[in-house]
């Protein structure tokens, strides 16, 4: 017959370590932040053209320009950057940048959004081959990406053809 108290006495300290390492790991540690899971509220601004696309290219290749104009208000507690934004239609997701309105200097570029503000955000997507014919509507998503790696997503907003 095997003596069973040898394992106990081999394993405690490792169950020790083990329970301790855990523990340490759920400490809150000062320095470090809570990470927000919603930050921003996005609202299309209230012009006809907010949400808009038009013919363009880049050197030879034909495509599209598509702008998506938006209010965004941060609720969160800290600065909020946007630094992306996707254009998603179909399963298919365009990468785009993103413009942030400054109050202060009165002009566009990649500025936070400050905690409890809001500010006008406009994303900028090129898409090839365009997909529609000049004069026709499409419904698509437009999802922003903050800094904390959350996505805000804005479901089938309708963009008009400017041509």
């Amino acid at each position: 017959m095997i003596d069973l108290s040898y394992i106990k006495i081999f394993f405690s300290p490792l169950v020790r370590l083990v329970d301790f390492l855990l523990r340490l790991s759920r400490q809150h540690h000062p320095a470090l932040i809570p990470v927000p899971k919603k930050t921003i509220i996005l609202v299309r601004l209230p012009q006809d053209y907010a949400c808009s696309w038009g013919n363009g290219s880049q050197g030879l290749t034909q495509g599209m320009l598509i702008i998506a104009q938006f209010h965004a208000t941060n609720y969160s507690r800290y600065d909020v950057e946007i630094p992306i934004a996707y254009f998603r239609r179909w399963f298919k997701k365009t990468k785009g940048f993103v413009s942030v309105y400054h109050p202060v200097e009165d002009s566009f570029g990649s500025f936070p959004i400050p905690a409890g503000g809001s500010s006008d955000i406009y994303a900028h997507f090129f898409v090839a081959p365009p997909f529609k014919k000049n004069g026709k509507s499409f419904y698509a998503d437009i999802i922003f990406t903050d800094q904390f790696k959350n996505d805000h997503t804005v479901w089938r907003e309708k963009f008009k053809s400017t041509g």
